[in-house]
């Protein structure tokens, strides 16, 4: 396995197992991939309600334009496996990309905060 992809692969799986505690689809996992002055984006979203266990889609943008290029009902790694094969081709193609979790802007507020 190459080294960049046990590396992507440990932090995803890493990022994963967090929550944000809002129903419906939220991104959790995303990576910026950069080449020069070119930026793409890869987002994975995933349902965090009881009810959408496992339901997830993969964003992917490039030039200000986002399309969902895959999703599941009930297979979240499908989604992280087709994720993580964008960020290995981007890599080999000499984009930069750099893992993060993103959190909705009110995540870090105390249980009883008003919003």
């Amino acid at each position: 396995m190459k080294p960049l992809y046990s590396a992507v692969l440990i932090c995803i799986m890493s990022l994963s197992v967090i929550g944000n505690g809002r129903a419906g689809p939220q991104a959790a996992e995303q990576f910026t991939c950069t080449s020069a002055s070119s930026t793409r984006l890869i987002s994975i979203y995933r349902a965090d309600d009881d009810a959408g266990l496992g339901r997830c889609r993969v964003d992917y943008t490039k030039d200000r334009s986002t399309k969902t290029v895959w999703s599941a009902n009930g297979d979240y790694a499908y989604c992280v496996k087709q994720a993580l094969r964008l960020v290995t081709r981007l890599s080999s193609s000499n984009y930069s990309c750099t893992p993060s979790t993103v959190e909705p802007p009110d995540a870090a507020l105390p249980k009883g905060t008003p919003r």
